[in-house]
């Protein structure tokens, strides 16, 4: 009786509300200690609050540690993201340290025969190359830290600008800081790892003949046995079946996404002796990319929860069996392309010197494509979202173009809209904030909208309509009756990233009242899209009404606009001021939100771009370490009558080739990878919005 009363008062044009929802009063407590040592002690201040009220009706809220710990795992997210993009320039930077100081050692070569020649032993000679690797390593080092921090302070001041430039419900203020102890660390691993390479190459380049050395003769290939090869494998089959396993066991969900790829490399190892190293490549290779491409879609079917530096993991081996694989046919290629050109001395010269140097074309081509691939990857996941305005707008907003939010204790009415020129239907919903209780989880707020007959009309679309027949039956369903609510797939997320424990028709959940303590139980009928409106959950206007105690009165309205939205949303802003009334056309909001998310990526593309640079530069260095150190057939080529633009053409072709190849590589991997992260409703860019729009 309550709930029809309310819509058919709030029906007639022109009469104030007849319900409203009472204030409430609040009383703030405010810990001893500072703005966030304050917060250490909410328990001990809560339980003393809770003795002091005894049985009376009044709620405890830590809201402060709440906000503080929704604050933290959101920042934990952030940092989780750009840490998972900046890996990738990471990847790209340590490849170039490791080719670049292969590349000074093989130039050495003759000067550090000669110096064996002579008599120095190989630990001096060894020190002696390492000295001078981890000096440049040093100063590089130092200078990159203090970079670094300058260009995180470039960041997060073009963030804050990207995530306040929407309305302050979405705005989400970035302040710069760092830790010394992070700058540390960062220079020490980069440090570490060019200083291994330093210590392997040196290795590496004493233990050369010393006559081949001196004569700069190729490097003879020591191959391992084949029993060695058959026990790596064999561990190698054994650790990644095992971590697979477990991984699918224990719901980890790095052992479901590497474990199977660590097994495929040992089976590899084990079937090489017997069909080929080159088909054993190729195979393991094809597995590892058809795999890269398929375990995110089968994470999504197990159930297991994706966090963003899964895409790395994604991305990095689907980048390595495909340069594996690219590596293994190089002369296949080579040979085809030179066909295309039986006349051409300067393409075979440019392609004859990569299938020579296998190992550098790899780590080139592996460079290369590994920063394409984080590009195009990022402009992919932004174009998708920034061209569904329309599809979006549609499936939020049902036969309804503008949301209408006011003061509950002071609402606008569904009459006194409708009596607006350029209003047709109008739908009421009753909103609050409602606790929401998992099994074994503990409670965590979340907006709830209650709704009536007047949104049946034409409700929202659903993403999934559970065993309804379809959208109408479903919402017609919830509200009748009080035991089912609808959610979208977003519920309780407060950070970036995938969902985590995204909720499927048929789960259950204890829904609270927090300012009454009622409760109830509810089912989840179906899923809602992606909400952008802010709705929360959909639960009938009677459930909510007597869950609240009579407090669920209609202050948030969908209303069906007949000329434009924009100029509507302004009209009802100006005229129901007193209302505290707040409007906004769908198509906007959605645009909005969308054009902060895609600054949002375009600054991500930004702070990849400078791995771009890192591999530009890194091949002008290789290359320019490569010509140098081939003056001598270059001298050759000129006695035998090659003219320089010969020479440097061959040259050109030779960096054009391997730079096409990283990029075909790289924009492949890209397109395979977020089309699995598609299909898998993974799109973790959503909650980066979501946890926005949410204020955290």
């Amino acid at each position: 009786v309550r709930t029809r009363h309310f819509f058919g008062a709030a029906g007639t044009a022109g009469v104030a509300a007849a319900f409203s929802e009472p204030p409430t009063v609040q009383i703030a407590f405010s810990n001893v200690g500072g703005v966030e040592e304050g917060a250490t002690a909410t328990d001990s201040v809560t339980a003393e609050l809770q003795a002091v009220l005894g049985d009376t009706d009044a709620v405890v809220r830590p809201i402060k540690r709440d906000l503080l710990d929704a604050a933290t795992e959101a920042a934990n997210s952030l940092t989780q993201l750009y840490f998972t993009m900046g890996m990738f320039a990471v990847a790209a930077g340590v490849l170039l340290v490791v080719n670049i100081f292969v590349m000074l050692a093989d130039e050495r070569r003759s000067e550090l025969g000669m110096l064996r020649a002579i008599g120095l032993r190989r630990f001096p000679l060894v020190g002696a190359f390492t000295t001078e690797g981890w000096s440049y390593s040093l100063i590089a080092g130092i200078l990159g830290a203090l970079l670094g921090i300058g260009f995180g302070w470039v960041i997060a001041w073009r963030a804050s600008q990207i995530l306040q430039s929407s309305s302050d419900q979405r705005s989400l203020s970035l302040t710069f800081s760092f830790d010394w102890s992070t700058v540390v660390v960062g220079f020490a691993i980069g440090f570490a790892i060019s200083l291994t390479t330093i210590v392997a190459t040196s290795i590496r380049t004493s233990r050369s003949n010393v006559i081949a050395a001196i004569r700069d003769l190729p490097v003879e290939r020591v191959r391992a046995t084949g029993r060695r090869w058959w026990w790596v494998g064999a561990w190698a089959v054994l650790l990644g079946g095992l971590w697979t396993a477990l991984g699918v066991q224990g719901d980890e969900v790095y052992g479901v996404a590497m474990g199977p790829m660590i097994a495929m490399v040992g089976l590899g190892a084990l079937i090489a002796g017997k069909i080929g190293t080159r088909p054993a490549i190729a195979i393991v290779s094809v597995v590892g990319l058809v795999w890269g491409a398929a375990f995110i879609p089968v994470l999504g079917a197990l159930d297991i929860d994706i966090s963003i530096p899964v895409f790395l993991v994604q991305g990095l081996t689907m980048a390595a069996a495909g340069v594996a694989l690219l590596t293994v046919y190089q002369g296949v290629i080579a040979r085809w392309l030179s066909r295309r050109a039986p006349h051409s001395m300067s393409v075979r010269l440019g392609l004859a010197y990569p299938i020579a140097r296998r190992w550098r074309t790899a780590m080139t081509l592996a460079m290369f494509a590994i920063v394409i691939l984080t590009l195009v990857y990022l402009s992919i996941i932004s174009y998708m979202f920034n061209n569904q305005v329309d599809d979006i707008t549609a499936d939020m907003s049902g036969g309804f173009g503008v949301v209408v939010v006011s003061n509950p204790t002071n609402p606008v009415t569904a009459g006194q809209l409708r009596a607006e020129p350029g209003v047709g239907r109008v739908a009421g919903l009753a909103y609050g904030v409602a606790e929401f209780v998992a099994d074994g989880e503990s409670p965590q707020q979340w907006p709830v909208s209650g709704f009536g007959e007047d949104l049946l009309v034409a409700p929202p679309a659903l993403k999934d309509r559970g065993p309804y027949p379809d959208d109408a039956a479903a919402w017609a369903a919830v509200a009748a009756d009080p035991r089912l609510i609808i959610l979208d797939e977003f519920f309780l997320a407060s950070g970036g990233g995938p969902p985590t424990g995204t909720p499927d028709p048929g789960d259950t959940y204890v829904i609270r009242d927090p300012v009454s303590g009622r409760e109830a139980t509810v089912e989840v009928a179906a899923l809602a899209h992606d909400d952008f409106l802010l709705n929360g959950a959909f639960y009938g206007i009677g459930g909510l009404d007597e869950l609240t105690a009579g407090r669920a009165v209609p202050s948030r309205f969908f209303m069906e606009p007949t000329g434009d939205p924009t100029e509507l949303a302004t009209a009802i802003r100006s005229r129901y001021l007193a209302n505290g009334a707040d409007a906004e056309a769908v198509e906007d909001t959605v645009e909005n939100v969308l054009a902060q998310q895609n600054g949002f990526f375009t600054l991500m593309q930004q702070f990849v771009g400078v791995g771009l640079l890192v591999g530009i530069a890194g091949i002008g260095v290789v290359m320019a370490r490569a010509v140098r150190e081939r003056r001598r057939v270059v001298g050759v080529l000129r006695a035998v009558g090659f003219q320089p633009r010969s020479v440097g053409a061959a040259f050109l072709i030779e960096a054009t080739f391997v730079a096409l190849e990283g990029i075909a590589l790289g924009v492949l991997v890209a397109f395979v990878g977020s089309y699995g992260l598609a299909i898998s409703g993974a799109g973790f860019a959503e909650t980066v919005e979501q946890a926005q729009a949410l204020g955290y």
